[in-house]
C-alpha cells in the first residue's frame, strides 16, 4: 500500500463512521510497526474515555 492512505470505516446506509468531521488525523507512518503502535495507543485512549463516560 505504498503511497496510499488507509481509511478505516464501517459502511452503513448513511455513509462512513470514520473518519468523521473533527476526527484527529492518524498517520501517515513510516513503518507497519509504527502504525500498529499508534492504532493501539489511539484505541487505548478511546477505551479509557468510554470507561470514564459510558453512554
Amino acid at each position: 500500500m505504498s503511497g496510499e492512505e488507509i481509511k478505516s470505516f464501517f459502511v452503513r446506509p448513511m455513509g462512513e463512521d470514520y473518519p468523521f468531521d473533527g476526527a484527529p488525523p492518524i498517520g501517515p507512518f513510516s513503518t507497519v510497526q509504527a502504525a500498529r503502535h499508534a492504532a493501539s495507543a489511539h484505541a487505548s485512549k478511546l477505551i479509557e474515555a468510554d470507561i470514564e463516560n459510558p453512554e
